[in-house]
């Protein structure tokens, strides 16, 4: 597989160099067929940050046979400097048939777009896998992911439904969360505590305490809209419309989109965990 990889790698490379067509070069070698060379497509066109690139990937995040190809994309995706469109082809590839890692992949995808789009789809796979729970199915890592993935977002468009999360006390959060969210036993409710301090900037010790702060307060909490530069895929709050893009001069609405939405308190995302951090034994 690594050899006819390789092959491939050097095919879609020098069919970018022949035409200055990247995305062709890509679908000429992804569509040979062989597991290897449509990884190598997929990992080779994720350096480039274009709509195109996101077009291009939409088939493969949604329908590859090969879960590592699926994961390929995903994880390009992510990264693509036009993350709205990027989030709703990830949204639409998030399949609860799938095996774990793949819906792990694309939700961290998601989560990477730091996108107002994502939100929604993860909402809606939060409560998938919460009701599965229910039934006695092994969600956890899976709701695990989804709750870091809306943290990474930095989106304020899911404090509500996270909120709720909390004071419904799903999946079964125990007489000592109701009261305590350090002592819960429950990591998925830790993790909903996490994502609503790096939301919101605010830390509350009990999903009751949540409920009345946010109750008290979403009516009058002040939103900023933040932009995407999709020349340089750098971020910035949204200006007059007679400002040029800060990072790259254009006009702002030939080069930026509404990225997300935030509150005015919280102006950075939260750091991602260090790899290592990850991988810690149980």
């Amino acid at each position: 597989m690594r050899s006819v990889s390789f092959v491939f790698l050097v095919a879609l490379t020098a069919g970018a160099l022949a035409d200055d067509d990247p995305v062709a070069s890509f679908k000429r070698a992804y569509e040979h067929g062989d597991e290897g060379a449509r990884l190598g497509a997929v990992q080779q066109i994720a350096a480039i940050r274009t709509r195109s690139v996101v077009s291009a990937l939409a088939g493969p995040v949604a329908k590859d046979a090969s879960a590592a190809v699926r994961k390929a994309a995903a994880k390009a995706l992510g990264a693509q400097y036009a993350s709205a469109l990027a989030a709703k082809e990830l949204a639409a590839a998030l399949h609860e048939g799938d095996p774990q890692d793949v819906q792990i992949a694309i939700v961290h995808a998601l989560g990477e777009t730091e996108s107002d789009v994502a939100v929604p789809a993860l909402l809606a796979a939060l409560k998938t896998k919460i009701h599965g729970a229910r039934a006695g199915q092994n969600t956890v890592a899976e709701s695990s992911a989804i709750l870091d993935a809306l943290k990474r977002t930095g989106s304020c468009t899911s404090v509500g439904e996270l909120v709720q999360f909390l004071t419904d006390e799903e999946p079964g959060a125990g007489v000592k969360a109701r009261h305590n969210l350090a002592a819960a036993g429950d990591p998925l409710l830790k993790k909903a505590d996490a994502a609503l301090s790096a939301l919101t900037g605010e830390h509350h010790p009990s999903p009751e305490k949540w409920g009345d702060w946010w109750q008290d307060h979403k009516e009058s909490l002040k939103t900023v809209v933040v932009l995407r530069c999709e020349v340089t895929g750098k971020t910035y709050d949204r200006l007059p419309p007679s400002k040029p893009c800060p990072h790259c001069g254009a006009l702002q609405s030939s080069c930026s989109f509404v990225l997300r939405t935030r509150f005015e308190n919280v102006t950075a995302l939260p750091a991602p965990a260090p790899a290592d951090a990850k991988k810690k034994k149980p």
